[in-house]
């Protein structure tokens, strides 16, 4: 980044090289292997056929590794899109124009069944970690 705004400034013809300053950062998000396993098999045994453990990795930052940065943790996704409207815009080859991130102002979740479907993931992650004490 500091290279492509280096050279902007520079074929600019600015009389000073631009100031870059970091303001904030957020820690790198790790998934602990073992933590991940286990709540892995819980979502397996609870959701079946309908989990599905390989998810596009995301270079997105999220603050949930401010809250995980000295407790073993994972972070996991569920879908929150009416089902139809992926499709579509999936068959358009739209996907990232017609279905807002989680931090947009258009982020619109269905509330069935991603309510349910979060409150069981919770629900089965939690008790995997109460069978293990």
């Amino acid at each position: 980044m500091e290279r492509i705004i280096n050279a902007e400034c520079q074929a600019a013809g600015s009389p000073r090289p631009p100031l870059i300053e970091e303001t904030s950062s957020f820690p790198l998000l790790y998934n602990d292997e073992n933590v991940t396993e286990l709540v892995s098999h819980a979502m397996e045994e609870h959701f079946g056929s309908k989990f599905s453990p390989t998810a596009p990795i995301s270079m997105g930052s999220e603050d949930f590794g401010n809250l995980a940065i000295s407790t073993p943790s994972c972070f996991w996704n569920y879908g929150g899109i009416d089902p139809q409207r992926w499709d579509e815009a999936e068959k358009r080859g739209r996907l990232p124009e017609e279905i807002p991130g989680i931090h947009s102002p258009f982020f619109a979740p269905v509330i069935e069944p991603t309510l349910t479907v979060a409150i069981d993931a919770f629900a089965a992650a939690t008790l995997a970690f109460m069978r293990r004490i």
